[in-house]
Order: C-alpha cells, then structure tokens, then sequence
C-alpha cells in the first residue's frame, strides 16, 4: 500500500509538473493570440480610417482601437471589452471596414472605367495601354496615369491654340462689325434642379448601424454653349467670304462698264491668290482714269473758251449783219425814192442796186450745192472734231466732206452741228491729227451721192 501510494504520489508530482508547464504554454499561446488579435484589430483600424479619409465615410471615426499601455488594458470599438459586451456590434464594425473596402473598390473601378473612357473620348494612342486593368494594377496603374496626364497635356495644348486661333480670328471680325461672343463659348451653365440626389443616410439605431455624414449633392451643368456661339462664328465668317465676292463682282462689273478704256487689271484675274497686286493695279488704272478725265476737262475748258470766242464773233458777225441790213432797208428806199423821181422827170438811166442776197438756212442735204468749198477754222483733238468757217445757209447735219490737206485728201468729216456762220464736224474717217486749221474742205464723193439720192428723192 506504501508503494502504490509512492508511485501515485510521483503520479502527481508528475502531473503537477505537467499541468504547470501546459500552463506555461497556453498562458504563453495566449498571449500570443491576444498580441495577433491586437495587431490584426490595430490593422482594421487604421485601414478603415485610411479607406474613410476624404470619402465623407464616418467608419473612420466609429472602428477604433487603441493597444493595451504597460499594465493597461486595450480600448476601442474593436477592443477586447466591447467584443465580450457585444460581440454583434463587433462583427458589424468589422462588417463597416470590410463594407467601406468594398465601396472605395467599386469606387476606384467606376474611377477607372470613367478614365478609360475619357481616354477614348480624347482619342488616346492606341498603343498606349490605359484599360481599367492596368490602371486598377498596382504595378501599372502609374504608368498609365502618366501616359493619359501627357495626352490630356497635349489635348489641352491643341485645344489652346484652337482657342486663341479663334480669339484672334475674333478679333478681325470685331475690326469688321462682327464678332462670336467668347464669353459664352467657355461658359457653362448649372442646370436648374439638375443637382445630382444626395446619398440617403441610414438613422443611428437601424440594423445596428451608426448614420454616416451626409454627402453633399453634386452641381449638374449644361454643355458648353459653342454651338451658338461657333455658328455665330461661321456667319461671321460667311459674311466676310461674301462681302469679298460682292467687291470682286463690283470691280469685274466696274472693268466691264468701261470697255473703252485699256485697263491693266484683266477682270478674269480678279479670284486670283495675287490679289494685293491686282488691287494695286485697280488703283493705278483708277489713277490713270482720273488724269484722263482730267484731261478731258482741260480740252473741254479749251473747246468751250474756243466756243465762247466764236460765240462771241459770230454775236459781232449778227449785229454788223443787222446793221448791214438795216442799211441796206434804208438804201433800198433810196433807191426806190431816187427811182421815182427819175421817173416822174422823165430823164436818166435806172440805177440798179447791188443785190443782196437774202440768209437761207438749208433744210436738208438736196439743197447743198456740190461745188460748196470752205476752210477748217479750229481742230478739237481731244474730241476727234473740227470747226469750218461754213454756216447753215452752206451745209447741213449728216453732210459728209473731204480734207485737203496741201493738195492731199487727208480725212473725211461729217457735219454733227451749223450755226449761222460756223459748223462743227467729227472726223469719221483719217486721222485727226493730220488736220490742220486752213486745211480745205469740198464735197466729197459719198456726199455727192448722198446729194444725188436725195434729189432724186
């Protein structure tokens, strides 16, 4: 009995020894488990607060743990006094972290999705690889995002230079009385009651969860108002297009209107690129117009100071003729007196007084005598015309005499104006400048059959 009680008694030192030393570990394990839980607690924590910064997510402020001081206990919503209080509201923090995951994934894939597809709106490279792999990927996400900041830098270059093109272009339309309104051309409006619906918030109390904070609804805006603004643009621009071939028209029609002068500027090079030296040489030929009317104005003051003279003249030339025939009246009963008189005494010869004879302007061109000879008194060479020293009782308008010019035909005129003692003819045939004053003039043989023509008549 002694022994049995000797060997049970080493039994239980035995198991004494056993049981302190499995002690040993499992107090050793447990501290072990809490450190691992402690950390992985620690772990959630932070990560829900990093998931939460900058999302308007309260899971940041709501799952917290602190780690146990030196001879302290740990605290927080994840600590171990709340998970043996509660060990469902545990879970549910836990469920927030793994909850907020979630959401900033399918946040970072919308975000990736919504990249692609400004990639292919902008027209990316094709050979550059920013698929909504590649930019959730770790590893390439930042090579994408590179790649796209440098097509959108390039996007936003080009889209500069179209932008001050068309502030330049603007600004010749503004010269000009027409503009687009760049103001409205980069702005855009918010549509009204077009905000994008804030998120619905959960109330503190339902299925175990705490409200988060309010998201605040997004500003919806209308597109940018080019539409008006470019077509205004294209008008303009319309407008100016036009108002070029409406000068081109006008300077074609203004060639085309005067055909009798030698233009330089031909109106078929008026579309021509070289317009700068078709425009110079409109003004060289208007120039040139203008020194030819000039001209013109200068021989028309000589023609009429010349006229004035032979006005004047043939006024003197009237008032002697009154004067002569009133004289010739008052001989004439002279004459007639004397004539009685010698009658009535019977005695002397007749006296016969010089006829004279009695001014008859000429009707038409059968009354104009075919030996009719007379002398240019003035040429009007600005004018291709002459003057004659022969009167309306000699020619007629549409008679048609020859020059003799030092016993030479020189020229065939026809008479366009008669006075009583000068008329004025064009040269219609020959030069005018081989005319000379003193030069004579006789019918000619055209006129002679015209003379002839109409006698028959």
């Amino acid at each position: 009995m002694s022994k049995l009680g000797k060997i049970f008694g080493i039994l239980v030192v035995v198991l004494s020894i056993a049981v302190a030393v499995l002690s040993f570990m499992v107090s050793k394990h447990r501290e072990q488990f809490r450190d691992r839980a402690a950390v992985l607690a620690e772990g959630v924590s932070k990560t829900g607060s990093t998931l939460s910064q900058g999302t308007g997510s309260a899971v940041g402020g709501s799952v917290t743990f602190t780690p146990a001081p030196a001879g302290g206990k740990e605290s927080g919503t994840l600590g171990w006094n709340d998970y043996k209080t509660n060990a469902s509201g545990y879970k549910d923090n836990i469920g927030k972290v793994v909850d907020l995951a979630k959401k900033v994934s399918d946040q970072r894939n919308k975000m990736s999705d919504a990249l692609k597809s400004i990639g292919e709106e902008l027209k990316l490279p094709a050979d550059l690889d920013v698929s909504s792999e590649s930019l959730n990927n770790l590893g390439s996400y930042d090579g994408a995002l590179a790649s796209m900041a440098s097509h959108i830098d390039a996007v936003k270059k080009r889209d500069e230079a179209l932008r001050v093109s068309l502030e330049n272009l603007s600004g010749v339309l503004k010269s000009i009385g027409d503009s687009f309104g760049e103001e409205a051309f980069y702005t855009r409006k918010v549509k009204e009651g077009g905000a994008a619906p804030a998120k619905e918030e959960k109330k503190e109390g339902e299925e175990g969860e705490e409200a988060e904070e309010a998201v605040p609804a997004g500003k919806a805006y209308e597109g940018y108002q080019y539409e008006e603004a470019l077509a205004a643009l294209e008008g303009a621009a319309r407008k100016l297009v036009e108002r070029a071939k409406d000068y081109e028209a006008c300077f074609r029609d203004m060639i085309n209107a005067i055909p009798k002068y030698s233009w330089r500027t031909s109106a078929n090079a008026l579309p021509s690129d070289a317009y700068k030296n078709i425009l110079k040489s409109l003004v060289d030929d208007a120039k040139a117009i203008n020194a030819k009317i000039a001209g013109l104005e200068e021989s028309l003051a000589k023609t009429k100071a010349l006229l004035d003279e032979k006005t004047g003249e043939l006024k003197t030339c009237e008032a002697e003729n009154a004067k002569l025939q009133e004289e010739l009246k008052a001989m004439t009963k002279e004459r007639d007196l004397l004539k009685k008189r010698l009658d009535f005494i019977g005695g002397g010869t007749e006296q016969v007084a010089p006829e004279v004879k009695e001014h008859v302007v000429l009707e038409n061109v059968k009354e104009v005598s075919k030996d009719i000879t007379g002398n240019i008194i003035g040429v009007i060479k600005e004018w291709n015309l002459v003057t004659l020293n022969l009167g309306n009782d000699k020619v007629v308008p549409g008679l048609k005499l020859a020059v003799n010019q030092g016993g030479e035909y020189v020229a065939t005129i026809k008479i366009i104006k008669c006075e009583e003692r000068v008329s004025m003819g064009e040269v219609i045939l020959g030069k005018v400048d081989d005319i000379k004053e003193g030069a004579v003039v006789f019918m000619s043989a055209t006129g002679l059959q015209g003379a002839d023509k109409a006698k028959e008549d």
